[in-house]
């Protein structure tokens, strides 16, 4: 979470307050995110908007598109080596910021600002 807050200027300064932002943007978007929740963490958009409140839950795949979505982002998850994937919004006229983030197990960090 911090990485994502590290990444852009946005009016949160914590990592609970952006928690909170994206997962009330999970809970009043349910039609967005269903299919992917049940497929990638086999819950219910109301458990696992639960399990991301609680601080010290990694985010993950779908964390990150919320994110892109709500604040026009455009995220790249760097791994070891050359790999690398692209969250992107539906709107790819509207984005505000490229966030690049470097994906080691169990967390992110930021690349560049």
């Amino acid at each position: 979470m911090e990485s994502l807050i590290n990444a852009g200027a946005l009016q949160h300064t914590s990592a609970q307050g952006l928690r909170a932002t994206v997962v009330q943007y999970i809970r009043e978007h349910p039609q967005v995110f269903a299919d992917n929740v049940r497929h990638d963490c086999n819950e219910t958009v109301r458990q696992y908007c639960g399990r991301m409140s609680r601080d010290g839950t990694d985010g993950d795949y779908v964390f990150l598109c919320a994110a892109a979505l709500l604040f026009d982002w455009r995220v790249f998850v760097h791994f070891t080596g050359t790999r690398r994937f692209l969250v992107e919004n539906d709107n790819p006229g509207s984005v505000s910021r490229d966030v690049h983030l470097r994906w080691t197990p169990g967390h992110y960090s930021v690349l560049t600002r």
